[in-house]
């Protein structure tokens, strides 16, 4: 499975982590699967560690369109919600940079993407912290 994905509720954040190569079906369906779950809350910050993806395959108009198809489930998000992407490839930061284009046109999530950890933590109000250590943390709901 190319992502994970986490929720701390005490922290008020959604950790997601991904691995390898990423299609835009995959990223769709780890956001499905994120707002499937029993503790989703829609104003909890994204927290993303696509520091191991190796490849995305992405074009503009795909990630475009599948947003557009991902209407119900972004309406959910107000329009202070964040979603922070670690990324340490440019390939990567270049598709990252895509959706954050895509979902400024079709949602109120504000996407930002970081190159160091130390800025992501910081954005997410979790200065001081690494995303290991958060996702290693046992959170039982």
């Amino acid at each position: 499975m190319p992502y994970k994905i986490q929720i701390h509720t005490p922290r008020e954040i959604a950790l997601f982590r991904f691995d390898g190569p990423v299609t835009v079906k995959e990223a769709k369906q780890a956001f499905l699967d994120y707002v499937a779950m029993p503790d989703f809350d829609p104003d909890f910050i994204m927290l993303s560690d696509a520091r191991a993806v190796t490849q995305v395959d992405a074009g503009f108009t795909q990630i475009l369109t599948n947003l557009f198809g991902l209407s119900r489930p972004l309406s959910k998000f107000s329009s202070g919600a964040l979603s922070v992407v670690m990324v340490s490839d440019d390939t990567v930061f270049g598709s990252a940079r895509m959706l954050e284009q895509a979902l400024d046109y079709i949602s109120k999530i504000k996407l930002r993407i970081c190159v160091t950890e130390a800025a992501a933590m910081q954005m997410c109000g979790q200065s001081g912290q690494s995303f290991d250590a958060l996702w290693q943390e046992t959170y039982v709901p």
